[in-house]
């Protein structure tokens, strides 16, 4: 219910700066707290914040909920919590519910950080998956809260929908008068918790969509993020907000080859996620002292009766989340240098210097455009369609079956580059989009790769060496527009052909294995490029040095 889909940002460098400026660390969250850049927290809470208070959580190996209901002989651990299962056999739930049942524990430091952050005006919402209710006995009022799986506090029978006071339900469980059933129908009554089979109530979709845009930082805190919808909300913030995690461990990775917005804890392409691995308790003291809040947080620990009391004296930083964990980036820096070297060595070394011809025409291509189109604009009798044209350059390189299109956008066309734009490559003279255009976006092209793009193109019906080709750049909306059309562009040889001829061979020859080769050689390097924000001339300059 009301999952969004994770969708890649495209930020420039700069954009990416506004979050964190590059600096993807806890201290660099505490500095924008503590000068009034973060004001605006958004929460999301899991089974991990009240481990603490002596509630299991559902899933570590070993002491989890799930790894302990042997007694229940259930079908399966999650059945505890299944309406069908519920509804046929529901001693199970009231049994555990008793154990569990929030009056016998007390909130833990983590929900009174979060009753703090509520205090001097910082948290805008927190969404917890908990059915505890200690968020609300920390003092956190109801319309800051966001109960995504229900909770204890409100009760409905199953069947009549009548609504049941708490205090009458919780008489009845400790009375072991279960399962509790209805006095109007006598169908079993149900703490408002959602079970597997139940819709989430109205209010996490409504507040969902409007609390996360908003925030200037997530705070994400003890849970292994493995249930939807909840633990897609944490896509729904800005590209630019920071994203902070609190967990014993990282979770809600991005996956190998993911280019959504997963967690991207220690790679090269993370400009806002930031991971402080450890006791959810620990970290919160922890950013208290950063923050000069720590007296007050142990006054309402104290006040809230949490298990364990105040702790005095500041948190151990180093011993508690490992030496310099505070201001470690977890933003990797790769070593441009030693990632071409290993990129150049062997058989991939060709596609490196096939990257190399295709920046160094590419810019030598726009330097061209540019000047024709300020002289356009300097001719009085320009029309106005030549002088807005943009500057750009283009070369296409053949290389075994395939075609290597490296397109360098500056001026207008870098400036007004809209998602949906297409870049087209078009025999010279075409009168209209051909049918092989390729889908493009141009706005990747004017993104962080400093407007350079390297893509395949197949080889068109054999005809490629014979042809000349133009870049159009093509707007579909509102309607199918030209924005510019430039060239000739002549194919040029790759090396993987002789004379630029087409090569011989069924398809495993060894010139198209070599021209494979660099292709993916190629491919890496843009990933490389898109990975660091690196411009096309500072990656030009790199790959000239690793020639020589």
């Amino acid at each position: 219910m009301g999952q969004s889909m994770a969708k890649a940002a495209t930020l420039t460098p700069e954009e990416e700066r506004k979050a964190l400026n590059h600096n993807c660390s806890v201290a660099e969250i505490v500095e924008r707290v503590r000068d009034g850049r973060i004001k605006s927290i958004v929460v999301m809470a899991g089974a991990g914040i009240s481990v603490s208070c002596g509630i299991p959580d559902f899933r570590t190996p070993g002491t989890g909920l799930y790894d302990n209901l042997q007694r229940f002989d259930l079908p399966n651990p999650q059945a505890i919590f299944s309406i069908d299962y519920f509804r046929e056999s529901p001693e199970a739930f009231f049994m555990l519910a008793k154990e569990m049942y929030p009056s016998n524990f007390a909130p833990s430091p983590t929900h009174a950080f979060f009753r703090l952050l509520h205090d001097k005006g910082l948290l805008r919402r927190l969404f917890t998956q908990n059915i505890d209710t200690l968020s609300r006995a920390a003092g956190i009022p109801a319309e800051a809260l966001v109960e995504a799986h229900g909770s204890f506090a409100s009760a409905h029978c199953i069947d009549c929908h009548v609504e049941h006071a708490e205090s009458w339900v919780k008489d009845e469980i400790f009375a072991d008068r279960i399962p509790v059933r209805c006095p109007s129908c006598s169908g079993l009554v149900k703490p408002d918790i959602v079970f597997f089979g139940e819709a989430l109530p109205d209010r996490f979709d409504q507040c969902r969509a409007r609390d996360l845009p908003q925030a200037d930082l997530l705070i994400v805190a003890g849970t292994s993020l493995a249930v939807h919808p909840f633990a897609g909300i944490m896509h729904d913030v800005s590209d630019t907000c920071p994203r902070l995690l609190l967990n014993m461990e990282p979770a809600g990775v991005r996956g190998e080859g993911d280019s959504g917005h997963g967690f991207r804890f220690d790679q090269a392409d993370n400009w806002r996620d930031v991971l402080l691995q450890g006791p959810c308790d620990d970290a919160v003291r922890a950013l208290c002292d950063a923050l000069g809040w720590r007296d007050e947080l142990e006054q309402l620990v104290t006040t809230l009766k949490s298990k364990g009391g105040s702790v005095a004296g500041p948190v151990n930083v180093d011993a508690v989340f490992g030496p310099g964990a505070w201001g470690k980036n977890h933003r990797a820096e790769l070593d441009m240098p030693a990632s071409l070297q290993a990129l150049g060595s062997g058989p991939n070394a060709r596609g490196v210097a096939l990257a190399l011809e295709g920046h160094q025409a590419a810019a030598a291509a726009t330097t061209d455009a540019v000047a024709t189109t300020d002289a356009a604009a300097t001719d009085a009798t320009a029309t106005a369609d030549a002088a807005a044209t943009p500057a750009a350059g283009a070369t296409v390189i053949r290389d075994g079956d395939a075609l290597r299109l490296t397109v360098a956008l500056s001026g207008d066309a870098k400036e007004n580059a809209q998602p949906g734009d297409r870049v087209v490559l078009a025999p010279s003279g075409a009168l209209t989009i051909p049918e092989f255009d390729l889908d493009w976006p141009l706005a990747t092209v004017g993104g962080r790769c400093d407007a350079t793009l390297y893509l395949s193109v197949p080889r068109l019906d054999g005809r490629a060496d014979e042809m000349a080709y133009e870049v159009w750049f093509v707007r579909s909306e509102p309607t199918t527009e030209i924005l510019a059309r430039f060239g000739p562009v002549i194919v040029r040889d790759g090396g993987s052909g002789s004379n630029g001829s087409k090569p011989e061979g069924n398809g495993d020859s060894a010139d198209e294995d070599k021209g494979d080769e660099a292709l993916n050689a190629m491919d890496q390097l843009q990933q490389l490029m898109q990975a660091t924000g690196i411009s096309s001339s500072e990656l030009s300059s790199l790959l000239a040095g690793q020639a020589q």
